[in-house]
């Protein structure tokens, strides 16, 4: 299914969320672990996703194309959701929320 018209809303859709998330980045945070996320994000993934897709091709004998696309894929839990955990919630004055069922001290 080829739609210019769900393409556009994708797009659109992708813009507004990666503009959103943005806007709450914290400079000082990101200076202070830049080098790590730089470090884990840019060879480390490079690294893992080629051990993957060449184990995908001697294994599963499937070509480079299809190599790649296991190799690259996000990784998956064993319940089959993002193995990324979800980010901490916090309250309208910038806390962390208390996970239900503790009560403050």
């Amino acid at each position: 299914m080829h739609s210019s018209a769900l393409g556009a809303v994708a797009t659109l859709s992708l813009v507004l969320v990666l503009f959103t998330d943005a806007l709450g980045i914290n400079p000082q945070a990101l200076r202070q672990h830049l080098g790590v996320a730089a470090v884990l994000l840019g060879p480390g993934t490079l690294v893992t996703a080629g051990i993957i897709g060449l184990a995908a091709a001697l294994l599963l004998g499937v070509g480079p194309a299809q190599a790649a696309v296991l190799g690259a894929r996000p990784r998956l839990n064993r319940s089959g959701h993002d193995a990324r955990p979800d980010p901490p919630t916090r309250s309208p004055a910038g806390e962390p929320e208390q996970p239900s069922g503790s009560r403050a001290a």
